[in-house]
């Protein structure tokens, strides 16, 4: 039980497709959240939600147990919480019309999905030079002295982004983080503070985020006037309770 959603996204990133994923109800319950990661990674499926209120299949095993009844969720208007659009039909006309509107509006083709992430690169790092050109002489920047790294959710957390580095023999060294698709109204969790970590367990600490955006975004920059940052590549973000959310590495070899 529970296999369609995550079963389509699976076929989304083996073959860069856009799946048609059919779900009751009860089994939507158990891993439909997964769609939450959709947006972040660029894939745009189609989700037909067949929503009976009950747990159809425990029913024809268990008959007499009242668990199989369900209340009625409207799990339309929780897509927008996920990322994506939903509605609610009720007829074979509105099913029809629904699901054109989905093939025509879906707001990444599966075929952006490799130039939309070159995108973001690109932007993380001209965003990067730009905050450093307002602190050092750009002429006194190699290119070969930035570096590049992904964070990803832990676990089946959300949000993503980008850490940015400079490391060089010459200047101070700089990081920055750039965090997008974190809970805003999770205030609980603020604030979160940005690690970085060498091979050896060894941590400094390059920031804390305060407050996010209203698409869970933020931006951290760092300077170190007195560590060298080489060999600490691995990037965490960690909440307020203490858990890490994010984590990334950078490449400082390129």
């Amino acid at each position: 039980m529970g296999f369609g959603v995550p079963g389509g996204i699976g076929v989304a990133a083996a073959t860069g497709r856009r799946p048609l994923i059919l779900v009751g109800d009860g089994a939507f319950q158990m891993t439909g959240w997964e769609l939450g990661n959709c947006r972040r990674y660029g894939f745009d499926p189609i989700v037909v939600l067949f929503n009976n209120a009950s747990w159809e299949m425990l029913r024809v095993f268990q008959p007499e147990s009242r668990f199989n009844d369900l209340s009625d969720w409207n799990f339309a208007t929780i897509a927008a919480s996920l990322g994506g659009h939903g509605e609610r039909v009720t007829t074979r006309r509105a099913l029809k019309e629904a699901l054109e509107r989905a093939r025509r509006e879906g707001w990444a083709p599966g075929a952006e999905r490799a130039a939309q992430a070159e995108r973001s690169q690109a932007e993380a790092l001209e965003r990067f030079q730009h905050v450093v050109s307002q602190v050092i002489p750009s002429e006194a920047v190699s290119e070969s002295d930035m570096h590049l790294g992904q964070l990803s959710p832990v676990s089946t957390g959300t949000g993503g982004g980008f850490v940015l580095q400079l490391v060089s023999p010459t200047i101070l060294d700089f990081s920055m983080v750039i965090v997008n698709g974190l809970d805003p109204a999770a205030t609980e969790l603020l604030p979160y503070r940005v690690r970085l970590v060498d091979v050896d367990g060894d941590e400094l600490r390059a920031g804390r985020i305060d407050e996010l955006d209203a698409d869970g975004g933020a931006e951290v920059f760092h300077q170190f006037k007195r560590a060298d940052l080489t060999g600490f590549t691995t990037v965490v973000v960690v909440d307020a309770i203490g858990d890490v959310v994010l984590s990334g590495t950078v490449d400082q070899s390129s």
